[in-house]
């Protein structure tokens, strides 16, 4: 009883094994199958489009074949087909001849009339060619538009010649049915024009005009001369720049004016010594500072003149210090929370100074006044 238990157990157990075994081999054959479909559909794809990038190639070297259009025998009614020809002005060179062959059958009876227009532009789109045909006993001659064509025979060559501005391209052949449409390439040419004189974009004094510039003088008449800490950009405390250019000279130096303009603000600028402010007539700004003025607001001032005098400060030296603004617009020209400028670069710090702030280092290429 026992013995025939096992058998029982066993023949199930093996029947489950097989079941597991067969279910495994199955799943494994359809994956296999599916990667196979997979390929299949992959090297599909890659076939099609080589078949594609070829195709297009074929259609290009159609566009450079000349059109030749056949006229089959008429029939009774009228027959007026339309067949678009492509014209494009790649290059400006020469003046190509336009030619339209217009091939006719005869016929037994009844003769047909062809009348081919041909009217190039020179443009890159494409201008339709008209083409009809009527039934009558007598031929017609063929007419062409610019130019007129010769009495009609069995075979007729119909000559136009573009504009002289522009040439064509060869046309796409194209039969009377069905018409074929191709869209041309437009070739554009372009051609870098350069600026001969330099300071059409660069000037002495960025953000001003030179031929303002040009018109200005030094505004000392003494050698002078600017240490590194007194150039313009030099740091200064914590991430200040410095935003003038320092020009030393003796205690008592005369500043002389650099344009024409009016004095428009005196202020106590460093340890006590005194600003002064002129708006040229140039529509400028420039600020001499540290010093004795000898001038008041509202003054007028001529190029040249002097306004001012050096003065020592707490450290024992005497220098001018100058700014210069592209504008006589409102506002301070110290505005310690400003950190964006048109025409200079503030790298890693600020020059507490109005945006249209301008490097004075050129002035040194000023004459003396």
């Amino acid at each position: 009883m026992i013995r025939k238990k096992t058998q029982i157990f066993c023949h199930y157990l093996r029947r489950l094994i097989q079941s597991g075994t067969n279910w495994f081999v199955r799943q494994k054959q359809a994956a296999q199958k599916a990667d196979k479909y997979k390929i299949i559909l992959t090297v599909s794809i890659v076939v099609l489009l080589i078949l594609s990038a070829a195709a297009a190639g074929w259609g290009e070297n159609r566009l450079n074949k000349p059109v030749t259009i056949l006229l089959l025998p008429a029939t009774p009614s009228a027959i007026t087909t339309t067949a678009p020809m492509a014209i494009a002005t790649p290059k400006l060179t020469a003046t190509p001849m336009l030619t339209v062959v217009a091939i006719q059958q005869p016929a037994e009876a009844i003769v047909p009339t062809a009348v081919a227009t041909a009217t190039p532009q020179p443009t890159a789109a494409s201008v339709p060619a008209t083409i009809t045909s009527r039934p009558t006993a007598t031929p017609a001659p063929a007419t062409a538009t610019p130019q007129p064509a010769a009495s009609p025979v069995p075979t007729k060559m119909v000559t136009a010649t573009p504009l002289p501005t522009a040439t064509t391209a060869p046309l796409a052949e194209a039969a009377a049915t069905p018409p074929i449409t191709a869209t041309p390439a437009l070739t554009v040419t372009v051609t870098e024009i350069k600026e001969d004189n330099a300071s059409a974009t660069q000037t002495a004094f960025p953000g001003i005009e030179q031929t303002v510039t040009d018109l200005w003088t030094f505004p000392l008449k003494i050698e002078t001369r600017t240490p590194s800490q007194g150039v313009f950009g030099a740091r200064r405390s914590g991430s200040r720049l410095h935003a003038g250019i320092d020009l030393y000279g003796a205690d008592g130096t005369k500043v002389y004016a650099m344009a024409a303009g009016r004095v428009s603000k005196i202020y106590i600028f460093y340890e006590a010594l005194l600003a002064i402010e002129v708006v040229n007539d140039d529509g400028t700004i420039i600020r001499y500072t540290e010093l004795t003025p000898l001038v008041s607001v509202g003054d007028r001032v001529e190029q040249g003149q002097a306004i001012a005098r050096l003065k020592k400060n707490s450290s024992g030296t005497c220098m001018l210090h100058l700014e210069i603004y592209a504008t006589a617009g409102s506002g301070l020209l110290t505005q310690k929370d400003n950190n964006k400028y048109l025409y200079v670069t503030a790298k890693s710090g600020s020059f507490m100074r109005r945006s249209d702030l301008v490097d004075p280092s050129a002035v040194y290429q000023l004459p003396r006044p």
